[in-house]
């Protein structure tokens, strides 16, 4: 069976969006521009959301083959195709870039940048260039300043609502790592792919382990199984060795593994005979229990998150309009002559808030002089802990040149194996530090405090105007939030999920133009900012460690013996990796200066503009209430009667939001 998670969460997304889209009209129809434009945001990204699912695995493990069955046949003909899967296969290397494949009636291909500008390109010229070069340097290049490709087709799984992802292949180049890892924390599933000749090789264990697992995203194992190999007792006993055994998960007594979200199945069978419409093909293959599991998984755990998180979201904005309606009753009852010179009284007031809004931008400055310092003072003492490493760390590596014999054997590719070995090294330290968690050292455990102590200083500037904004209203006409309504109603309460929102990275075009897709790179601020900064390190766009050119010449004057070969290489190649190493943090010096500029600056522009509304929305309520004070007693007891309808509107709403969740709760247990 294909994944099938459609008319259930389009039942569910049409209910609650439905409730959200009537309380979007109240805040409409009461004049609360800012509380009704978040509703209707909400309204929008609970319609709009997709699940992300990611294959990752290395080159030449059959993930294209994969990706191809459980995308499906297409909904309708594209000829650029050749009646062929949406994925390129090919006995040679094809994924060269990080792939996102989602629906659309019309093919598409969209080439992202690494500074976040896009390029339209052809279907065609897709297929023919996005492949992976014949060499890595020609790979390079070519592909030096390209992000992602974004596919639009016309594809059944993409259809439900599901957008598929293909990585490079693991281990190839560490930048693409970098970027599948990156990947990786903005999906909801991970499929590991496995080839079952050879099977789950150590690196393949350590990157499940410590990146997918690592990320919190659930992961599915697959085990292609090559040539048809079956998969009998003792091979799924040596694969759950592998997969559960060796991480603590006990030994192999007979248990299904697909208990533990492992999968064996026939890629290719799988492929052809979904292309083909042969489902009976397809059952043979094993690829319906992962796609059952993964249709359970995306409904019952993934969707109901998705539904709680934007509820939540309307019901913190229903607090507002609650206490909108509260205000404007209490004006109705205010007399008119003492709310205008309540008025009048409270515009010093309002001329403070005002006020408070310009200081967010010197706060903000004050911060990016810390993070610049902190993350400057981490790559630093990085370096300087890799070139105490690097001599012994590297040497520890066999080199397999050295083995060679006669005109085989030659100083020159010695020496350039030795380089290959330290760039690994560093390649390798560079990504530790980058993408390790903020409870583990790296650049993250630096940023995080400050960003931190950053957040919860603009929490308590937006807290202050909005006790300010309360202070104002008791003041016009005794107005106070009801006891009920505190705990949501609290300064902290209603304005910190807003502004931790930012935090956290929801910033449309932060790091992509406007796309989204990255916004949440890293789970923060901190990983947009030390992600980018990373592939910079790495060789896009910015910082190459130890390129060959440094390392010409070092061996010009070793006399061509054999013995001592393999020290006089590593000596001169260490000497020049280690200069090399020292000059870098003052190269590196001012890409982070300016990543750190231009991250905050993102977010000092959308935390400014969130003020704005704030403010500006608090003023059109307080000119509205006093519009409506200055009625006569006729206008004032039709208003008191649109506020009673709109109060049965938002409480028929709200339970219709509960019944949504409680339904949801039952049907996906």
């Amino acid at each position: 069976m294909a994944i099938e998670i459609k008319p259930e969460r389009e039942r569910a997304l049409k209910e609650a969006g439905g409730a959200v889209a009537q309380l979007a009209a109240v805040a409409t129809a009461l004049g609360m521009k800012e509380a009704a434009a978040k509703l209707h945001k909400t309204h929008e990204q609970m319609k709009s959301d997709t699940f992300n699912l990611i294959v990752l695995g290395r080159f030449k493990t059959g993930k294209s083959t994969l990706m191809n069955a459980l995308l499906g046949r297409l909904t309708k003909p594209v000829p650029e195709l050749g009646g062929k899967g949406a994925m390129a296969t090919n006995p040679l290397p094809c994924t060269a870039i990080l792939t996102s494949i989602r629906y659309s009636d019309t093919p598409y291909v969209k080439v992202w940048k690494m500074d976040g500008k896009s390029e339209n390109w052809s279907l065609e010229r897709y297929l023919k260039d996005s492949r992976v070069r014949p060499n890595e340097k020609e790979t390079q290049t070519f592909f030096a300043g390209i992000r992602e490709f974004e596919i639009g087709l016309p594809v059944e799984l993409c259809q439900q609502g599901i957008t598929l992802w293909d990585s490079p292949g693991l281990d190839d180049m560490p930048e693409r790592d970098l970027i599948s890892k990156q990947a990786v924390e903005i999906c909801d599933a991970g499929i590991v792919n496995y080839i079952s000749m050879p099977a789950i090789g150590h690196g393949e264990r350590e990157f499940a382990e410590k990146t997918v697992q690592g990320s919190g995203v659930r992961v599915f194992s697959v085990v292609n199984m090559f040539m048809g190999q079956p998969a009998d007792d003792q091979f799924k006993a040596f694969v759950w060795d592998r997969l559960v055994t060796m991480s603590g998960g006990g030994d192999y007594n007979g248990q299904d593994p697909n208990t533990r979200d492992i999968f064996f199945v026939n890629s290719l069978q799988a492929e052809q005979s979904r292309l083909k419409g042969d489902e009976s093909g397809v059952e043979q293959s094993g690829l319906a229990p992962l796609e059952g599991r993964l249709t359970d998984f995306l409904l019952r755990e993934r969707h109901r998150v998705h539904l709680e998180r934007h509820i939540k979201a309307a019901e913190l904005q229903l607090v507002a309009v609650e206490q909108g309606i509260g205000r404007q009753r209490a004006a109705l009852e205010t007399d008119q002559q003492k709310l205008k010179l309540a008025f009048a009284e409270i515009q010093p007031k309002l001329a403070a808030i005002r006020a408070r809004r310009e200081k967010l931008p010197t706060i903000f400055e004050r911060y990016r002089g810390e993070v610049h310092r902190e993350l400057k003072s981490s790559f630093e003492a990085m370096i300087s802990q890799l070139r105490r490493d690097l001599p012994s760390t590297a040497q520890k590596q066999p080199l397999e040149s050295i083995k060679k014999t006669g005109a085989g054997l030659r100083p020159s590719t010695v020496e350039d194996e030795c380089r290959k070995i330290c760039n690994r090294i560093v390649e390798e330290r560079v990504q530790t530090w980058s993408s390790a968690p903020p409870t583990e050292p790296g650049a993250r455990q630096a940023l995080q405090p400050v960003l931190d102590r950053l957040k919860e200083e603009i929490i308590d500037e937006f807290a202050q105007i909005d006790r300010d904004y309360r202070d104002v209203h008791f003041q016009l006409t005794g107005w106070q939030p009801e006891a009920s309504a505190a705990p949501d109603a609290d300064d902290k309460g209603r304005v910190g999920p807003i502004v931790a929102s930012f935090f956290a990275g929801d910033l449309a075009g932060l790091t992509t133009g406007g796309r989204g897709g990255y916004r949440a790179a890293g789970g923060a601020v901190a990983g947009q900012l030390v992600g980018a900064l990373a592939l910079g390190f790495l060789g896009v766009g910015g910082i190459v460690f130890l390129p060959a050119v440094l390392l010409a010449g070092a061996l010009g004057s070793i006399v061509f013996t054999r013995m001592g070969l393999e020290e006089r290489c590593w000596k001169a190649v260490l000497e020049k990796s280690d200069a090399f190493l020292q000059s870098v943090p003052v190269h590196a010096a001012p890409k982070i200066e300016a990543s750190a500029v231009e991250t905050l600056r993102d977010l000092e522009t959308a935390i400014m503009e969130e003020a704005g509304a704030m403010i500006q929305d608090e003023e059109n309520n307080i000119r509205r209430m006093l519009e409506v004070n200055q009625r006569d007693q006729s206008s004032k007891d039709q208003e008191r009667v649109k506020l009673d309808t709109v109060t049965n509107t938002i409480a028929n709403q709200k339970t219709a939001l509960k019944n949504v969740m409680l339904r949801v709760a039952q049907t996906m247990q």
